[in-house]
């Protein structure tokens, strides 16, 4: 194949979604753009989820299929990354699905950036979905932008790995944190790092299933989860501390308190482990107004769960 269609990897890490896998799969077989390298990694699921693979595998020589023992999202999309060889790498989670021209159309406007990034469709019946495109516009965001506006800008689309197409050489020395919840907040700093600019295409080429169940439901998965999500946040504030940019690591410190905040308005203050208490207490006096208005709110019940 040309250096004009360079082979592109699409990383699946799976695990426990036979219900959906079919649909996801059956999405990037069917892409414009062909010459892919179609990685499925079979993340030790329980169901019938590696033998779908298997079969996928013998109707189309594009597929790998890698089977492994159960290490979580990040170390099945690690897998994925360790054997890939495509050029430019995309990654879309099994219970999703692409528009037919997403690959084609992110490559083909990611000119010289390391990365491009589009709109999503959220989705819970397929019947949901159009597949009509309207005009889009292209945005081309420089390093500093990014930097001062990773949380904020178009929120989550510049954090999610799975709505990208990303210069394999990003990859070098990037590899997602095992067992953490909000996997792609701690390195999404990282591989912004890499890119003197980025791109933006406003079209919801990535579609995204919105399942139920909430972890919301479980205090203590919600407790980890935000555990998880502060120290991500940690991590990049200490980053661009690092990198002498201490004005966009204090966006960052704001939103570390507006995650401790978030946790004080959906759990009973006196519900709360001693570490968040201290941390509210000892940082109260860096809260905005606006944030001081809401932690009295929360922490008295004003606010009507």
């Amino acid at each position: 194949m040309s250096n004009n269609f360079p082979l592109i990897s699409v990383i699946i890490p799976i695990y426990n979604v036979e219900e959906y896998i079919s649909a996801c799969i059956d999405s990037v077989l069917g892409q414009t753009y062909s010459n892919l390298e179609i990685i499925l990694v079979d993340d030790g699921s329980p169901d019938n989820c590696g033998k779908i693979c298997d079969d996928y595998a013998k109707k189309d020589s594009r597929i790998v299929v890698l089977h492994k023992k159960n290490g979580g999202l990040s170390d099945a999309r690690n897998a994925g990354l360790d054997i890939c060889k495509g050029e430019y790498i995309a990654f879309v989670d099994s219970d999703d699905i692409v528009h037919l021209d997403f690959i084609n159309i992110l490559h083909k406007n990611i000119g010289n950036s390391k990365m491009i990034f589009c709109d999503f469709f959220k989705f819970s019946q397929e019947s949901e979905i159009n597949s009509e495109l309207n005009s889009s516009e292209i945005i081309t965001l420089s390093q500093e932008y990014v930097f001062n506006n990773i949380s904020t800008y178009r929120n989550p689309l510049l954090i999610v790995a799975w709505n990208k197409l990303y210069s394999k050489d990003i990859w070098d020395n990037i590899r997602y944190p095992k067992g953490k919840i909000h996997e792609d907040e701690f390195i999404a700093h990282e591989i912004l790092d890499q890119c003197s600019e980025v791109r933006f295409i406003d079209l919801p080429l990535y579609l995204y299933r919105q399942r139920e169940g909430s972890i919301m439901s479980d205090r203590n998965k919600f407790l980890l989860s935000k555990n998880h999500l502060i120290q991500a946040k940690t991590n990049r504030k200490h980053f661009f501390e690092n990198k002498g940019l201490n004005d966009v690591a204090s966006l960052i410190d704001k939103e570390i308190h507006n995650t401790y905040l978030g946790i004080l308005r959906n759990m009973n203050y006196k519900q709360l482990p001693n570490e968040y208490t201290t941390y509210l207490s000892k940082n109260f006096y860096k809260f905005s107004i606006k944030q001081k208005m809401k932690y009295f709110i929360y922490r008295f019940g004003l606010h009507g769960k």
